[in-house]
């Protein structure tokens, strides 16, 4: 079932954030790069990264006003919780 209130605060972080780090490994990447190029063509800060280990050390860094935001088929890869958990321990909005 939809969440609708999570989705909403979900976009306006989205709107709000100074930059959105999407995480896509694997297949997941070619649809990371695509949500960038639609982000960029809004005017928004974006990158994509790749690869889990760039990916964890790129999200130590991130705070409170920065996204961080995860494609994955399956939900439960490692890397991509991991990625994840470092940007929320960062301050990140995941």
């Amino acid at each position: 079932m939809l969440n609708h209130a999570a989705l909403e605060l979900a976009a306006k972080q989205i709107i709000r954030a100074k930059s959105i780090d999407l995480y896509g490994f694997g297949g997941s990447a070619n649809v990371a790069r695509y949500a960038h190029y639609l982000f960029v063509r809004f005017g928004l800060v974006s990158r994509v990264l790749d690869d889990p280990h760039l990916a964890v050390m790129s999200a130590v860094n991130l705070g409170p006003k920065q996204v961080a935001l995860a494609i994955s088929e399956s939900g439960s890869s490692k890397d991509t919780i991991n990625s994840l958990m470092a940007a929320k321990a960062a301050g990140a909005f995941t």
